[in-house]
């Protein structure tokens, strides 16, 4: 659960701040007096050498290079959330595409991928029911009401730069100008076709903005995406869409059971739209863009191993149609 000394509320502009939770650590509180008065301060109990908390490194006695102590607090969480996008980063690094495949991004695309990926694990699990019986929220205002306290969610660190039989995950990423539109591609599992077999579908999309101390946005790079609902049988669950789409990543969850018939061999269709303030020729932004379609863990169907044929299809199409260009230029 989000943890009370931490604030809560929009960020700037309406935007989701902070993104994602990753662990603090408790804190214990000395047990107030009994008082007339209404109001009670508390006060931390000291619980360095014993805990709760986490264990972390600390100054010892005598030079001790070992010692620890238990605290609490977001630079904890502050310091797994580097650890988790130093490994994303080393695994962008060794990835390397196979033959017939799509060629990965290259280098420079990295840090906006590693912020990207962190945030496409992030959800709010079971939380979300707990927290508006909890606080008693409208139904009308519950989802804005949660987006507020827990953001984008949880981060579930084993599902940061990792697929499986039943998910599959495919990023991308390239550098997009003021109005321009880029669209991506998202093979269809041929095995989802007409079933009523629950499925998830996450969009995560982050950029670097640049900056102007002229403009009252501050950041001057503003990128979003609609993501396909009918196509798949889904629709919006979890976070706020309109605060969504009011910071520098956009985290976007739908799920559904409908029946949909598509045929083998058709794509979602996610395009990407940028509006730019303080626009020169060289203004110009990088950002990174993952998706994944999940099923039931208990499911029979290997949709991992559908998208991935997919895409090599598609890769091989789109070979043909420049060497066809080529050889007509």
């Amino acid at each position: 659960m989000p943890a009370p000394y931490s604030a809560v509320g929009f960020g700037y502009r309406r935007s989701v701040k902070p993104e994602i939770l990753l662990p603090g650590g408790r804190q214990l509180f000395e047990r107030p007096l009994p008082t007339p008065d209404k109001e009670v301060t508390l006060y931390p109990a000291r619980h360095l050498a014993r805990g709760p908390g986490m264990r972390v490194a600390a100054p010892g006695v005598g030079g001790d290079i070992r010692a620890t102590a238990f605290l609490s607090g977001t630079s904890n969480a502050a310091a797994l959330a580097t650890r988790l996008a130093n490994e994303i980063m080393d695994a962008l690094e060794t990835y390397q595409a196979g033959d017939g495949e799509f060629r990965f991004p290259d280098a420079q695309y990295h840090p906006v991928l590693a912020k990207t990926l962190l945030v496409h694990a992030a959800s709010w699990g079971d939380m979300e029911p707990w927290l508006a019986e909890v606080l008693d929220l409208p139904r009308r205002t519950a989802r804005r009401d949660i987006t507020q306290i827990l953001g984008y969610g949880a981060v579930d660190p084993d599902r940061v730069a990792a697929a499986s039989r039943t998910r599959a995950v495919l990023i991308g990423a390239a550098t997009i100008r003021d109005r321009e539109q880029h669209t991506f591609a998202f093979p269809l599992p041929p095995s989802l076709r007409a079933t009523t077999d629950w499925r998830r579908l996450t969009i995560t999309m982050g950029w670097l903005s640049p900056i102007s101390a002229r403009s009252l946005r501050h950041r001057i790079a503003r990128l979003r995406f609609k993501p396909p609902q009918k196509e798949l049988g889904v629709k919006r669950v979890q976070a706020d869409p309109n605060a969504a789409v009011n910071g520098t990543v956009q985290h976007e969850i739908l799920e559904g059971a409908s029946a949909v018939a598509y045929a083998v061999g058709d794509t979602l269709s996610i395009t990407v739209d940028a509006r730019i303030d303080d626009v020169t020729p060289s203004t110009k932004v990088r950002y990174g863009i993952a998706a994944s379609i999940e099923i039931a863990a208990n499911a029979q169907a290997d949709i991992h191993d559908e998208v991935r044929q997919a895409l090599r299809v598609l890769a091989r199409q789109q070979q043909r149609v420049r060497a066809d260009v080529a050889t007509h230029a």
